[in-house]
């Protein structure tokens, strides 16, 4: 925000103030002084952007005097439309851009003009939340005496509204009418059950751990007719209800009205200003001061692949030559969006992606044989033979699929795997493969891949892979992939959960229990700490049911104990974190060892 600094030492300047006297004003000065206040009142009531910008004082820390006048910018007054003319706004930004302080302005207008009017505010952290109350009383400080006071500082001739605080919450009172407040709670699962509000702010959304669970819950207390009203702020973060509630907004799929803020809508940040920072921050500035909604979703320096770059790795589509070898792959998938690619290698070995067929989360599900059976539709070419048309399948090495296309599912009384259902759908014209497993190999593959070589005969760099631009999901997914938090030489497993079976037994401080039984419930666990390599004991929470009929593999130990969970579950061995479906026989699982857990 651009603020401008009192003298020191002086009270904030409003445009009501009463002017200098040298002696007691007459009947007709205080006839005129009360007209012209309340003129102003109404002014300030019936618009809040004439509120903000003539009565609202904020702390600017970097100016010689901390308290300012709130010198609104236009990509703050956009969003600030987008209040007052939307039920639901959702806000993404770049760091930095003053949009706490400006929602709570508006909030401080709600209350002080709206006898009964309730605003919650959620943030991700007690400190957080109680910052939020802290600048609402700030506001209202500096507000002018004639529009409020705080009570217990209030002159007794003062007959408007006035305030009172907690750290966590703000009570004004209006006379003769219900009291309007202002509350700030830390989120979490059950935050939002218990209120009823007319607006609700959700600060930093994306970074809220139960973001999905609160809306659910805070959607009912704001939606009456004509109703009450949600305001989400936020930096963005990938893999986010946020993120899915943006993305839903931008395309219509809900009733959000998106605002995006770029780096540059402070006006003080120049072209200058963003070089440095690009300079200090390299692999992040794209997430913390995006230019557009799609770099503040990129990954940054969690991606997995920083060398992917699309003038390198994509060229336009073109006909792939006959003599070519060609194979495909699949990502299974039916509740889960499925993908099929088609590549081939030319007689250099440089590798194309040149076609996929998947679908995209709203669209309809396809049994498996019905996806084998467009994809041998599009593997279909017709030559002319003798004058007619002759179909053909493009010829394929292999189709590389997961392991679990192998696993008969316990629940399909046919005994069928997935490769049944393939071949059923007419994928019979090529065999399939396991894919490999080792996760460290395939990030390692795909590096040497994508790698960049300058190539001096035709003057720019290339590289092993190329893929068609047509390819549209994966080059949106590619370059999106994070790397594995707790193993940085593998891709993250970002969008599947890690599932044990409900009756699954875990060692909680209270003694064993099965983890069906702590859905919805927090407490505290015994585990394993690997920095200190000794047993511990965390907190728990967020338990909930992922997933119904998904195959489960049970893994014994020599001891005769045993678990089930989904493949995709991590578990700790004595060679670091494994996949279930990576383990192998001799594996040695790290045991925090019964004889430290004292039930």
């Amino acid at each position: 925000m651009v603020a401008k600094a009192k003298p020191k030492g002086e009270p904030p300047i409003h445009p009501i103030a009463n002017p200098p006297r040298s002696g007691p004003m007459s009947l007709e000065d205080v006839v005129q002084l009360a007209a012209r206040v309340e003129f102003m009142w109404r002014q300030a009531m019936n618009n809040c952007l004439f509120y903000i910008k003539n009565y609202v004082m904020i702390e600017d820390k970097d100016s010689p005097d901390p308290v300012c006048r709130f010198e609104i910018w236009p990509k703050q007054e956009e969003a600030l439309d987008v209040f007052l003319h939307h039920r639901l706004s959702i806000v993404l930004k770049a760091r930095q851009l003053g949009l706490s302080w400006l929602s709570i302005a508006y909030a401080s207008w709600r209350i002080v003009f709206r006898p009964g009017y309730t605003v919650i505010a959620l943030s991700k952290r007690e400190d957080e939340a109680l910052e939020l109350v802290r600048r609402m009383r700030f506001i209202l400080k500096y507000l002018p005496k004639w529009m409020i006071q705080e009570k217990k500082y209030a002159s007794k001739d003062f007959s408007g509204p006035v305030w009172e605080a907690t750290t966590s919450m703000v009570t004004i009172y209006h006379p003769d009418s219900e009291p309007a407040t202002f509350k700030s709670f830390t989120s979490s699962e059950d935050s939002a059950r218990s209120f009823t509000a007319n607006l609700v702010i959700l600060d930093e959304w994306a970074f809220q751990q139960f973001a999905g669970k609160i809306w659910s819950a805070a959607f009912p207390t704001i939606n009456r007719p004509g109703g009450g009203q949600v305001i989400g702020i936020s930096t963005a973060k990938m893999g986010t209800f946020f993120e899915e509630t943006w993305d839903g907004a931008v395309i219509g799929k809900n009733d959000f009205k998106p605002v995006f803020l770029p780096w540059w809508s402070d006006p003080r940040r120049t072209q200058e200003w963003y070089d440095n920072t690009r300079r200090n921050l390299p692999h992040s500035y794209l997430q913390e001061y995006p230019s557009t909604p799609e770099e503040a979703f990129s990954v940054g320096e969690m991606t997995a692949f920083p060398e992917f770059d699309i003038d390198v790795h994509v060229c336009p589509p073109f006909p792939i030559p006959s003599h070519w070898r060609r194979w495909m792959a699949v990502d299974n998938g039916y509740d889960d969006p499925f993908w099929w690619g088609w590549l081939a290698v030319s007689e250099d070995g440089d590798v194309y992606l040149y076609r996929e067929f998947t679908r995209s989360p709203g669209e309809p599900k396809l049994t498996y044989s019905e996806q084998a059976a467009k994809v041998a539709e599009l593997c279909t070419y017709v030559r002319y033979e003798g004058g007619m048309e002759v179909p053909f399948l493009e010829p394929l090495d292999y189709i590389v699929c997961g392991k679990d296309a192998w696993n008969t599912h316990h629940r399909d009384v046919t005994g069928k795997n997935l490769i049944d259902y393939y071949l059923e759908g007419g994928l019979r014209h090529a065999n399939f493969i396991p894919a490999i497993t080792d996760r460290r190999l395939r990030k390692v593959t795909m590096h040497e891949y994508l790698r960049p070589e300058y190539d001096a005969n035709i003057g720019k760099y290339r590289a092993k892979l190329t893929i068609f631009s047509s390819c549209s999901t994966i080059l949106d997914t590619l370059p999106r992939l994070p790397k594995d938090e707790k193993d940085p030489e593998k891709v993250a497993d970002c969008s599947i959960d890690h599932c044990l079976t409900g009756d699954t037994l875990i060692d909680t401080i209270g003694g064993q229990a099965a983890i069906r039984d702590l859905v919805g419930k927090e407490g505290l666990v015994h585990c394993y700490n690997e920095e200190l390599e000794a047993h511990t004991v965390a907190r728990f929470f967020d338990v909930h049911k992922t997933a119904a009929d998904v195959p489960v593999f049970e893994v014994t130990l020599d001891d005769g104990r045993s678990f089930k969970a989904t493949d995709y579950h991590p578990v700790l061995t004595s060679e670091g974190w494994k996949l279930v479906s990576e383990l192998q026989p001799g594996d040695e699982i790290v045991d925090i060892g019964p004889e430290l857990i004292d039930h």
